[in-house]
């Protein structure tokens, strides 16, 4: 979303605190995993202070960026400088590092993963995977034929999406990733138990 309004001198200026409501509003209505907040001057850390005040669930959403410029030229300097393709791969990570949680939490308490090619096959042919987890370069290693893994891989992924399962590619170069590694570049979270 992109809220302008003057907040200076003159007759068409509004309160600051009006401005910010309305921007805390439409971002608390947002579904979305990041939000950039950028300008010039230190307006867009005053509205962050207030989005915190107001709206604390979506202040870990926000990234501020300083540029030169509002509108237009400020959104080509938020892009030119690699703020979203920052933003990009840090929710990605903080998105990794939740299903990984979770895949070691189940696997801990004994409760509905499956980790190891063979397992996930068999997990995915019940229909009981709904997060299939796979590493990028275990997965291009398949691909090419010079994996591992006793499975076909894209065989499991079609299987898993035709079933309304999702698949998440990890990245190795992340923590989350390396932690898949050691659980053989595959897992799943189940919707329910295979054994």
């Amino acid at each position: 979303a992109s809220i302008t309004a003057p907040t200076g001198k003159g007759e068409y200026a509004r309160a600051r605190t009006e401005l910010f409501g309305e921007l805390g509003d439409a971002l608390a209505r947002m579904d979305v995993d990041a939000i950039i907040l950028a300008g010039p001057g230190f307006t867009k850390q005053d509205a962050l202070d207030h989005v915190e005040e107001n709206h604390p669930e979506v202040a870990d959403l926000i990234t501020t960026v300083d540029t030169s410029a509002a509108g237009d030229r400020g959104v080509h300097e938020v892009l030119a400088r690699g703020a979203l393709e920052d933003v990009r791969a840090e929710t990605r990570i903080a998105e990794e590092a939740a299903l990984i949680d979770e895949l070691t939490r189940r696997i801990k308490d004994g409760e509905t993963a499956a980790y190891g090619p063979e397992e996930v096959q068999r997990a995915a042919e019940y229909g009981a995977v709904e997060e299939l987890l796979i590493l990028d370069s275990r997965l291009r290693e398949e691909r090419a034929g010079q994996g591992e893994w006793p499975i076909d891989a894209d065989a499991v992924i079609r299987e898993v999406e035709r079933q309304g399962g999702d698949v998440t590619v990890f990245s190795e170069e992340f923590e989350p990733g390396q932690q898949l590694d050691s659980l053989s570049g595959i897992a799943a979270l189940l919707r329910y138990r295979i054994d």
